[in-house]
Parts: C-alpha cells; structure tokens; sequence
C-alpha cells in the first residue's frame, strides 16, 4: 500500500521475511527529497494499520510546527545538517 500524505511518501507492505513468515514493512519518506522520516517491521497485523499510524505520527509532527509542513522540514534540515559531518577539502595523497 503506497501513498502521499502531507508532502510524504508512505509505504506499507507484507513481505515474507527470511524466516519463512509475513511481516508488514513499512516507511514514510519526504517526497521533496526522499530522506527517510521513519521505517521499521512488524507490530502491525495489516499494511493498512501501519499507513493509519505512519498518517498519524506525521500529523502530530506537522502539528507541533503549527501546522506547517515547511517548518517541520527546515527542523529535519537543520538537525540533518547538524549531524552530518562537514565534507573535507583535502584528499589524501597516493602513498610511494
């Protein structure tokens, strides 16, 4: 089951795990950029429920910025951008 709501991609799908059983994997991913909210397995007996509460944890999301879809992805930017470690500019010289 796949969808858009608010701006991000949710997928929710049974899938045989290695196992041999089912199990309902599923994420949400920003549809701007791609970059993964949230994803996980299990805890859910349907792809549907997974959708309902992947829709849910998104509202309560947006919801804490107002409503605003724009600020609760500039907070993600910034704390993306904040833990990403700066690119150097040196590159390491061939040994011999």
């Amino acid at each position: 089951m796949k969808l858009t709501h608010r701006g991000y991609d949710i997928v929710a799908t049974r899938e045989r795990a290695l196992g041999g059983w089912t199990e309902v994997y599923w994420h949400a991913c920003r549809k701007r950029d791609g970059y993964m909210l949230f994803d996980g397995f299990g805890d859910f007996s349907t792809p549907r429920e997974a959708v309902q509460y992947m829709r849910g944890v998104i509202n309560v999301l947006i919801d804490q910025f107002r409503g605003r879809v724009d600020r609760l992805d500039d907070a993600i930017d910034a704390k993306f951008a904040a833990t990403t470690p700066a690119p150097t500019t040196t590159h390491p010289t061939p040994a011999g």
